[in-house]
């Protein structure tokens, strides 16, 4: 795993098949191998789990679009994950952006 982005208690990380957003009260691990974003843990600092690692689609889907992993002729792919602090503004208090940019031939 390869830190992404590190500030304060935050943490984002990835590789090639997974993608781990977290700070030290919840962290949540995307399984990145069908080329979009699926939850595959959800788990707070105590350990408890609010995700199932068996959910078989991505989490997102866009209207008139093939799903991802819907068909063997479909390929998505992942083709940039990014992160940036997003200062505070008087509308809203700082942040964390993630960034996950996707294709689909």
């Amino acid at each position: 795993m390869k830190t992404l982005f590190r500030h304060k208690d935050i943490e984002i990380s990835s590789d090639d098949s997974f993608l781990i957003i977290g700070n030290s009260r919840i962290s949540r691990k995307f399984d990145l191998s069908i080329g979009a974003p699926k939850t595959v843990s959800l788990s707070d600092a105590s350990g408890r789990e609010f995700a199932s690692a068996k959910k078989e689609t991505a989490d997102l889907a866009f209207i008139g679009m093939h799903a991802a992993h819907s068909t063997e002729r479909i390929k998505w792919h992942i083709t940039d994950i990014s992160a940036q602090l997003v200062q505070k503004s008087y509308k809203d208090s700082e942040h964390v952006k993630v960034a996950i940019s996707m294709e689909e031939p």
